[in-house]
């Protein structure tokens, strides 16, 4: 048997490159929901930063700060709605494996317009104007970054 992975992502890494996030998110999109949990981003400043950055480079971002660990599909489908109703051009998570497989959901979801778990049982196809996903991973080994999977409960 063979078996082909063909998952096209753009991987950018080292001192500094966060700084970056605003200008690559832009260069894809003006509108942006920023996918990440409650409190460890505002602790640490990322948040602040991500969300000045994206300011400056022209990028109009919602904060949908709602992530558990191991997230809820309700709450994947609240930010698929907020997706569909702002026009999202862009998700992104930041945060660990949680924010990232939550934001692979909200883009499927939100493009599609049933639940997650519609699509996870289903596996139906989507299509149409899918919103993009930048995702910047804060925890080293989940894996969510280059994956194209996802855990939701």
């Amino acid at each position: 048997m063979i078996t082909t992975f063909y998952i096209p992502i753009k991987i950018i890494s080292g001192v500094g490159c966060f700084a970056q996030l605003g200008a690559e998110t832009a260069n894809i999109g003006k509108k942006a929901l920023l996918v990440t949990g409650k409190n460890a981003m505002r602790a640490t400043g990322l948040l602040e930063r991500a969300l000045a950055d994206l300011k400056r480079n022209g990028v109009e971002t919602v904060v949908f700060d709602r992530i558990e660990n191991n997230p809820r599909a309700s709450t994947v489908d609240d930010g698929a709605a907020i997706t569909r109703q702002e026009k999202i051009e862009v998700v992104i998570a930041l945060g660990g494996g949680s924010a990232m497989d939550a934001a692979k959901g909200i883009v499927i979801s939100s493009i599609g317009g049933k639940p997650i778990w519609h699509y996870v049982k289903t596996r139906q196809n989507i299509s149409g104007d899918v919103p993009k996903l930048i995702a910047v991973p804060t925890v080293a080994a989940s894996g969510s970054e280059s994956n194209c999977g996802a855990d939701m409960v």
